[in-house]
């Protein structure tokens, strides 16, 4: 049982879980979820700078200062977790303070099922995309801080396509770094060398932006417009014709390979 002596230094813990939370987690879960209803630039701007100013501030700055780092993210997440559950079982908050910190610890669990990664483009009707540099779980959330805090942390170049419709590319990311990247399979392959033989035919840039669609664009208007900024390459094609590589890239944040084909 724990002592009255104990229960005191854990309601302090249990506010403090619900401060932290309550900064890192919590804003960030309702403004990826307000966004995902009803985009904020469809939204009037009085409605629009209201919520900048309550949401995307405190979002802009954990983002930079725990999400652009996977080990500050997981130290977060633990601490959130692990005190939050010791505050709630053994601390005997009152209604109010256990209210809370459920809610932080509910945030904190769905967190990287809402904040995750996506490229700035998608794919038109009729077409299907690859998204050959996708990151996943941890990584995910490390990108998507980079797209709200305006970084680039490598940049692509497509070197072209070999005969059996593989595709080269290179990543600077601090380092030059070449890759493989097979679109039947989904994969990718760090390599040292590659072919000589390259095939670098490229489709017109009209061909292009027919096959992708700038769908967060508001008003939508702007959105064939706004395309054309998002690509960041000419369309590499492969032998067969039947896939198309681009490099595409968030304004001012990450960059992304992408591959399209026609949907079957």
């Amino acid at each position: 049982m724990v002592s009255v002596l104990t229960q005191k230094p854990l309601r302090v813990l249990s506010w403090l879980v619900i401060l932290i939370g309550g900064v890192v987690f919590i804003p960030s879960c309702i403004l990826a979820i307000a966004s995902m209803l009803v985009p904020l630039t469809s939204m009037p701007s009085g409605v629009t700078g209201f919520l900048s100013t309550l949401l995307f501030m405190p979002f802009y700055f954990v983002s930079m200062v725990f999400f652009g780092n996977a080990s500050i993210y997981l130290l977060a997440s633990a601490a959130v977790l692990v005190l939050g559950i010791t505050a709630l079982i053994w601390g005997h908050p009152r209604r109010s303070a256990r209210i809370s910190l459920l809610t932080t610890i509910l945030a904190a669990i769905a967190f990287p099922l809402l904040y995750h990664y996506t490229p700035p483009l998608t794919a038109a009707p009729g077409y299907s995309m690859q998204v050959v540099t996708q990151p996943i779980f941890l990584n995910s959330i490390v990108k998507m801080s980079q797209v709200v805090t305006e970084k680039r942390p490598c940049e692509y170049t497509l070197l072209g396509w070999s005969a059996n419709n593989q595709l080269y590319y290179q990543a600077t990311c601090g380092e030059v770094e070449l890759w493989r990247y097979d679109p039947l399979s989904n994969r990718t392959e760090q390599i040292t060398t590659v072919p000589s033989d390259l095939s670098q035919a490229v489709v017109t840039e009209n061909d292009v932006l027919n096959m992708v669609r700038a769908d967060g664009v508001r008003p939508k208007e702007y959105e064939s417009t706004t395309r054309l900024l998002y690509i960041q390459s000419k369309g590499y094609v492969s032998p067969d014709a039947q896939w198309t590589a681009v490099v595409t890239q968030h304004t001012y944040g990450p960059e992304d390979i992408v591959v399209l084909s026609q949907s079957e």
